[in-house]
């Protein structure tokens, strides 16, 4: 008995959708912008917190934070799908909008919170939930595609690993994008970064409720100290009045935020850099009147004391050359790392994910100018010592990366304008120099940086100093200011590096040692160290140093009255006194020795190196005592209104 056979055809499943079809399926395009979005407002974010809270402690937990509320997001979108409804997703501009004046209000609390719980908190309430927002909503378009065709692996999970390493991507190339243009214009500000992250992501999702935004957008517009404008201006400096500050001018820039403030009360005018002070002048001080006072009196002995490059003799006993002769570089540029090689490997995937870019020539060309622009960060300040060093005569070079520092300098602190200004970066500066054959150029070099509480590890490792060595006469005198807590092992590696470089040195501290703070910087018991803890040691500690290879010691001439150009705080500080014995910092290379490993592994190195890592792990801590010390300087509503 035979079987009957169907005749009918076999059907074969239709295919799935190319790749082409899935990268540029609407759902897909919906899905990345949401996730570019949220990766574009994490520098803004940072941005804001910066004044309040300074940029390492801002920086501190946010990567980890944004990663945290990402993966969260993904492991729970299910259960977030029964709580959130498609009218909650609707008011995600709203909230974008509402997130300048939360910040407003939370920052009027910064001192309640301190650090490292008050940028927490803040973008606990701001920028973390609008990752949660975003990435939600970019799951729900991500689930409309099929991709089944791909294989169960990549279906399953290819949107959450796509979605990671669209976001960390993003977030590298945009936050070199905000940082390198902040400034220039109203919306190139920090609330001019917000307002058009809010009008982007209004742009993104369709039939947004805007109108919840409305109150938010008056309060930010008319009320708000940190909109840039005249109104909000006007009403900034009506508070400060009651805490007797006077905003001069303020602007932001490569730097930060930058603004001059002017104390009515206790008389004295200071240049504010976010979270730091970039140095300052009393306007009347009835102590030191003097009519034959050529330069104005500064706030921090540290200015005056770096002046004393001139006092330092010559080894051969010979006289110096008179200042008219005399040549000087003044080396105030801390830098930001520029965009790596990574990072221009992480442009160009960025480029496979924005199909929806107006021109792809434009962000080339966008691209181009990241890469070869300089870094930023700056560190000029007020320009106090360069001033001094001018007024004595000696041909000055200053070496400034923002020119809206310098130009705030001039117009508000006197710099004089008889100086050769480098608007450069630092690094550039000197291989340039080096490269032009300007080496044993200089009498005098004064290393300074601006380090908003934590150590610019590249201008203080072995090759950018050995730099700045050819660049000094052979009889030519440096002397390079580390500001930081003494009783954290950073100061101990900066200053093993310089002794590495020059050979004869001399280290003064600007004030003298506290009678609780620890001797010693590298004790390992743990009762010294709970001392530490409770007690820092936060001051500047400036290092004299000279190519000589003698044995004799490096010596001051006693000042004259010309050397104090009838300054009052001149004739106090100029001449460095409390000394501090390099041996004070040497017991941590003798700790070393006895683990097997040598003194040179606390000589920091450009390109990486133990030395290099343990110091930027402790950059932290010392920005949070920095933030600390600033905060008894001037009030914390001063900080808060930015």
């Amino acid at each position: 008995m035979s079987t009957a056979t169907s005749g009918a055809p076999t059907t074969e499943p239709a295919p799935g959708p190319s790749l082409l079809e899935v990268l540029f399926n609407p759902s897909m395009l919906k899905a990345v912008r949401l996730v570019l979005l949220a990766a574009a407002y994490s520098p803004v974010s940072q941005l804001c917190l910066s004044p309040v809270y300074g940029e390492i402690p801002s920086d501190m937990y946010h990567r980890r934070g944004m990663m945290t509320a990402a993966m969260l997001t993904w492991i729970g979108r299910g259960q977030l799908k029964k709580v959130l409804s498609p009218t909650a997703i609707k008011l995600i501009p709203a909230f974008v909008f509402w997130i300048p004046t939360i910040q407003y209000f939370l920052f009027q609390q910064s001192s309640l919170f301190g650090l490292p719980w008050g940028p927490i908190v803040t973008e606990s309430l701001t920028y973390f939930p609008l990752i949660i927002f975003s990435i939600y909503t970019a799951a729900t378009y991500f689930d409309q595609i099929d991709l089944t065709s791909f294989g169960p692996l990549i279906a399953e999970h290819g949107p959450a690993a796509g979605s990671y390493v669209l976001f960390t991507t993003a977030q590298k190339f945009f936050t070199g994008i905000v940082r390198m243009n902040v400034g220039g214009h109203i919306l190139l500000t920090r609330a001019g970064y917000q307002l058009i992250m809010a009008i982007l992501y209004t742009l993104a999702i369709p039939s947004t409720l805007i109108w919840p935004a409305i109150p938010s957008i008056a309060f930010n517009l008319a009320y708000n100290p940190h909109t840039p404008l005249q109104r909000t201006t006007d009403l900034l400096n009506a508070t400060l009045k009651a805490q007797n500050f006077t905003l001069l001018e303020r602007t932001e820039s490569l730097t930060g935020y930058l603004s001059v403030l002017e104390n009515t009360e206790a008389h004295f005018r200071v240049m504010r850099c976010d979270h730091s002070l970039l140095g300052g002048e009393w306007t009347k001080v009835s102590m030191y009147k003097n009519p034959q006072s050529r330069v104005r009196e500064p706030v921090y002995a540290v200015f005056a004391m770096l002046e004393a490059v001139r006092l330092v003799e010559r080894a051969d006993g010979k006289p110096r050359a008179p200042d008219s002769e005399s040549t000087a570089l003044n080396m105030f540029v801390p830098p930001v790392s520029c965009l790596s090689a990574q990072c221009l490997r992480s442009c160009l995937i960025l480029l496979l994910f924005y199909p929806y870019c107006a021109s792809l020539l434009r962000i080339i060309a966008l691209l181009h100018d990241i890469l070869t622009s300089p870094p930023p960060h700056s560190g000029l300040g007020i320009g106090t010592t360069p001033t001094a060093l001018l007024t004595h005569g000696i041909n000055t070079t200053i070496v400034e990366i923002d020119l809206a520092v310098h130009t705030l300098a001039t117009k508000y602190f006197s710099l004089p304008s008889n100086h050769s200004a480098a608007i450069v970066d630092a690094r550039s500066f000197v291989a340039g120099a080096i490269h032009y054959n300007l080496s044993a150029h200089y009498d005098y070099i004064i290393h300074d940086v601006f380090t908003g509480g934590a150590e610019p590890i590249e201008l203080f490792t072995f090759e950018f100093l050995e730099g700045l060595k050819k660049m000094l006469k052979p009889e030519g005198v440096i002397a390079i200011n580390y500001a930081g807590d003494l009783t954290l092992p950073p100061a101990s590696y900066v200053l093993h590096t310089i002794h590495a470089v020059f050979p004869t040195c001399r280290i003064f501290r600007e004030d003298p040692p506290k009678k609780s703070s620890s001797s010693s910087s590298s004790s390992s018991s743990s009762k010294q160290n709970q001392e530490k803890e409770a007690d820092p040691d936060f001051t500047n500690l400036i290092t004299f140093c000279t190519l000589s290879t003698t044995t004799s010691s490096l010596k001051f001439r006693t000042p004259n009255d010309s050397d104090f150009l009838g300054s009052g705080a001149r004739r106090a500080f100029l001449y460095p006194r409390h000394e501090v014995q390099f041996q004070q910092f040497a017991a941590q290379a003798a700790g070393k020795r006895n683990e097997g490993k040598g003194e040179g592994e606390m000589v920091l190195r450009s390109e990486g190196g133990d030395a290099r890592r343990k110091l930027e792990g402790w950059q932290g801590r010392g920005a949070v005592g920095h933030w600390r010390v600033m905060r008894g300087v001037v009030p914390g509503g001063v900080w808060e209104l930015w």
